[in-house]
């Protein structure tokens, strides 16, 4: 038998992963294999004159809301999961709760929004419904300073993690904005911005960082330990130990991963940009399929998937949000 995920399994699934951490501790879904299928789309209101969103960003939350970074409006918009405005906040400006081309946006386990005000080099943390709570960081290099964030990542267990490309640097912080620690040389970074780029939390709340420099996804500890690279090699390789065998002599294919996003059973998916495509791994690094939807996914950016399985691809040039959804199997 086939069927969605109840809204009882969702709420155990992330009651567990926030309290824990541990994705063996749980009795996870096992959703179906291969592509996901098409629920429904909606088209965002913007200006035509801007031309689409720009570098926009997309989270998912609780309740089903799926909240969006408006970088070319200054706003963040809230949605439900078919498509209906709910509300929406932020005009151009560099006061509290004001924004400036806003690029990445992250919910934490509490529901609370984070949003990465970049021409401001700051994080400012929301309510749910948009009330301001607080800001942090500073244009700069040094901890807690930033040089246009690009991107957030909220993990299970209190933490937010910024994607600092200008500076080549990935902070982790307290959803308080308490600098905890940096990493930016446990694989060289890339020497230029378009390295770093989205970034999301997921097994083990591990880190999961889409480096268009190195044409693959970097995997991190919490702690910023690199422990794998998931990359699309142009020779076959059939398992893990072979990836690793001949990853000095592999040729990689030539993506642009811009984004990441990590399904709650492991199951991780890259975004690559050149081709408008979602390549897909499984939690070892085996890289197992590609899939574009028959050119749906032109023009996107960003994406998230909530933990009940639906995945939400932002087209930042066409202003469109498009829902697909695994089914998960009894």
């Amino acid at each position: 038998m086939i069927r969605q995920l109840s809204s009882i399994a969702l709420v155990w699934i992330v009651f567990s992963i926030g309290c824990s951490g541990d994705f063996t501790a749980i009795n996870l879904p096992l959703f179906s294999e291969g592509a996901p299928e098409f629920v429904l789309g909606w088209d965002l209101e913007i200006n035509a004159d801007i031309g689409g969103l720009g570098q926009s960003a997309i989270a998912t939350g609780p309740l089903g809301a799926v909240y969006v970074a408006d970088y070319g409006h200054h706003r963040v918009l809230k949605y439900n999961d078919t498509g209906k405005l709910l509300d929406s906040w932020g005009t151009l400006g560099s006061a509290e709760g004001e924004l400036s081309g806003p690029s990445g946006i992250a919910v934490d386990r509490d529901g609370f929004v984070y949003v990465a005000d970049s021409f401001n080099d700051r994080i400012q943390k929301f309510s749910r419904n948009g009330s301001f709570i607080m800001e942090w960081g500073a244009y700069g290099s040094g901890e807690g300073q930033f040089n246009r964030p690009a991107d957030l990542a909220a993990d299970g267990l209190g933490h937010l993690f910024v994607a600092d490309p200008s500076n080549r640097r990935i902070q982790k912080f307290t959803t308080d904005g308490r600098f905890l620690r940096q990493w930016d040389d446990a694989v060289p970074i890339s020497t230029a911005r378009g390295g770093f780029d989205g970034i999301a939390a997921g097994l083990n709340d591990d880190v999961f960082v889409a480096d268009q420099a190195r044409f693959w996804v970097g995997r991190y500890s919490n702690d910023g330990e690199y422990l794998q690279s998931f990359a699309v090699y142009d020779t076959v390789i059939s398992t893990p130990e072979e990836e690793e065998a001949e990853a000095d002599t592999a040729i990689f294919r030539s993506v642009r991963f811009i984004d990441v996003a990590v399904r709650v059973d492991g199951r991780l998916y890259a975004l690559d940009s050149s081709d408008d495509r979602i390549s897909e791994f499984d939690e070892d690094g085996m890289h197992l399929s590609d899939w574009d939807d028959g050119g749906r996914l032109e023009g996107a950016r960003r994406m998230a998937i909530s933990p009940n399985g639906d995945l939400f691809v932002l087209r930042d040039s066409a202003g469109r949000i498009e829902r697909y959804t695994w089914q998960v199997e009894d």
